[in-house]
């Protein structure tokens, strides 16, 4: 996605896990019985630069994300079933930075 141009984002599925490893700018996630504690994020931009993601939770149950990875949040932050929100990655930090929350 390029600020100020007409970009089309890549809508791709994954499965919710301790460890995900989105390959697109819109990733829906999906599959989860329980609610899920996602600890760390592979970056998608392969650690060439940072980058935005939009993450939907489409998995009918709370996703948590944690800071014990590469995850930068002061608590523990939950989303709620479909929601989505933005994710930034910064390469100088190396972590994924959750866009605001409020429900």
């Amino acid at each position: 996605m390029i600020p100020g141009s007409i970009s089309r984002g890549l809508d791709t599925v994954i499965a919710a896990s301790t460890i995900i490893s989105p390959k697109s700018d819109f990733v829906r996630v999906t599959d989860t019985t329980v609610t899920t504690v996602v600890t760390t994020i592979n970056s998608p931009f392969f650690g060439v630069s940072g980058g935005m993601m939009i993450l939907i939770n489409d998995s009918g149950n709370p996703i948590n994300f944690t800071s014990t990875g590469n995850i930068d949040c002061a608590a523990t932050r939950t989303i709620a079933n479909k929601f989505a929100i933005p994710l930034v990655f910064s390469k100088v930090s190396g972590k994924w930075y959750i866009g605001a929350i409020t429900f």
